[in-house]
C-alpha cells in the first residue's frame, strides 16, 4: 500500500468513526494565504476556506478529518473601447487537499484560549494558463513541458489560533497558519513541472461541538 492510499485511509476513518464517548465537533473556516510560486505575480493572494469534521475529547484534544479549497484567478483584460474587454491573459489554481487534523487547546476553561493543530493529507491541485508551454533547451535537445493540466502530492499545515467561546460548546478563532505543499504534474516522468504551493496563511472560523 502506497502513501497517497494509507493517508486517504486515514482521513477516511477519522471522517466517519463514530465514537460514543466524545462530542462531535465541526469547523468552518476562510482566509487569505499567499503561496509561493504565486508571489511574483499580479496576483499573488489566494483564497482558502475548509470544512472539517470530527470528534473532542474532553474540550482538548480534537481528532478527524477534513476538505479544504483554494483558489485563484488572474484575468488579465483590454479595453476595446467604451464596455468592450477583450482578456489577453488568464491563470486559474484550484486546490482540493484531504486532510486528517488533530488540535489541542491546552487551556480549555479560558473564555480566549490559544489553540495548536496541524494536518496532514494529500493535495490534488488544477493549473490553467493561457500560455500553456515552457520550452526547455539542453544543448542540442529541446523539450516542451506543459504545465496545464492535474497535479497531485503530499499536504501538510500547521496553525496557532485564539479561541473565544461563545457559548459551552461554540466558539470563533482566528491566527496563523503554514502549509507546505508541492504538489507535481501527473503523467510526466524524466522532465515534470511542480507548483510550489507552500505559504503563509490568515483565517477565522466557527467551531461548534454537539
Amino acid at each position: 500500500m502506497n502513501t497517497r492510499k494509507i493517508i486517504f485511509l486515514i482521513c477516511s476513518v477519522l471522517f466517519f468513526t463514530e465514537f460514543s464517548y466524545a462530542q462531535r465537533c465541526f469547523e468552518l473556516e476562510i482566509g487569505p494565504l499567499w503561496p509561493r510560486v504565486l508571489l511574483d505575480s499580479q496576483k499573488p493572494t489566494a483564497w482558502n476556506t475548509a470544512f472539517k469534521t470530527g470528534y473532542s475529547f474532553d474540550k482538548i484534544i480534537s481528532l478527524g478529518g477534513g476538505v479544504d479549497f483554494l483558489w485563484n484567478r488572474n484575468n488579465q483584460e483590454e479595453n476595446l473601447g467604451g464596455n468592450v474587454y477583450k482578456t489577453v491573459t488568464y491563470e486559474q489554481t484550484y486546490m482540493f487537499p484531504i486532510s486528517g487534523f488533530m488540535s489541542i487547546s491546552p487551556l480549555p476553561e479560558l473564555k480566549i484560549q490559544p489553540r495548536f493543530s496541524g494536518q496532514i493529507g494529500l493535495n490534488t491541485l488544477y493549473f490553467s494558463h493561457s500560455k500553456d508551454t515552457v520550452v526547455i533547451q539542453n544543448g542540442n535537445n529541446t523539450s516542451h513541458i506543459y504545465e496545464n493540466g492535474w497535479y497531485m502530492g503530499f499536504y501538510w499545515k500547521i496553525c496557532a489560533d485564539a479561541l473565544f467561546k461563545l457559548g459551552e460548546n461554540t466558539g470563533i478563532f482566528t491566527g496563523l497558519d503554514y502549509q507546505w505543499t508541492k504538489p507535481k504534474k501527473l503523467e510526466q516522468k524524466d522532465i515534470f513541472a511542480k507548483r510550489d504551493m507552500s505559504g503563509v496563511g490568515f483565517r477565522i472560523g466557527i467551531k461548534a461541538e454537539i
